[in-house]
C-alpha cells in the first residue's frame, strides 16, 4: 500500500537518472501496484499524481525524442495516468491532459498524442460504481450510526451491499478481526459477519 505519495514523487524523479531498462521495470512495478489496489489509486488521485506523471512523461519525451526505450517508459507512464484517471480525475488534471494535446505543444509527438487520446477514451469507459465508501481497515473505519431506539418497521430490516475486499498485506489475522458488517450495541451484543 502506498502511504506517502510525496515520497513516490521523489522516487520517480530519482528513478529518471537510472538506466532505461531499470526505469521500465520501475514503471511496470508501480503500474501493477496501482492497478491491483483501490486504496493506492485513491491515495495517488487525491494527491494529484496525474499532473505530476504528465510532467514526467513530457520531460522524457523532450529529453529523449529519438529513443525507443524512452517511448516505452512514456507508454508505461501514460498507462499509469489512465489507471488513475479511470479511478478519479480532477478538472485541473483533465485540463492539463488536454493542454498537452494542443498542436503548439512540442512536448508530445504524434504517436504519443494518439496514445494519450486513446487513454482519455478508455478513462471515459469507467468500470465499477460511481460512488463508494473506501474503508482502509484501520480502527475505526465504517459507517457509524447513532443508536436507533425504535426500528421503523416491526418485522426487522434488510441491508443490501456490494462488497469488494482488497488483499490485506502485512497484517496477521490475530491482530484484528475484519468485519463486512457489524450491528452491535455499545455492550458488544448484536450481529456481525
Amino acid at each position: 500500500r502506498i502511504n506517502t505519495p510525496q515520497g513516490l514523487v521523489v522516487f520517480c524523479s530519482v528513478a529518471g537518472s537510472a538506466q532505461l531498462w531499470v526505469q521500465v521495470e520501475i514503471w511496470e512495478h508501480l503500474l501493477a501496484v496501482v492497478r491491483h489496489n483501490v486504496a493506492n489509486r485513491e491515495a495517488l488521485s487525491r494527491f494529484g499524481m496525474i499532473g505530476r506523471l504528465l510532467a514526467i512523461a513530457q520531460s522524457h519525451v523532450s529529453s529523449r525524442t529519438n529513443d525507443d526505450k524512452a517511448h516505452v517508459i512514456v507508454n508505461k507512464i501514460i498507462q499509469l495516468i489512465g489507471t488513475l484517471g479511470n479511478h478519479s480525475i480532477s478538472v485541473k488534471d483533465l485540463r492539463e491532459l488536454l493542454f498537452a494535446l494542443r498542436s503548439d505543444q512540442p512536448t508530445f509527438d504524434q504517436m504519443l498524442s494518439v496514445k494519450l487520446l486513446g487513454m482519455l477514451q478508455d478513462m471515459s469507459e469507467r468500470e465499477g460504481p460511481d460512488a463508494y465508501f473506501d474503508f482502509e481497515g484501520s480502527e475505526p473505519t465504517g459507517i457509524i450510526l447513532p443508536p436507533i431506539r425504535k426500528w421503523p418497521t416491526h418485522g426487522g430490516f434488510t441491508l443490501s451491499t456490494w462488497v469488494r475486499l482488497d488483499r490485506i498485506q502485512h497484517q496477521s489475522a490475530t491482530t484484528r478481526t475484519p468485519y463486512i458488517f457489524a450491528f452491535k450495541t455499545s455492550a458488544g451484543q448484536g450481529y456481525s459477519a
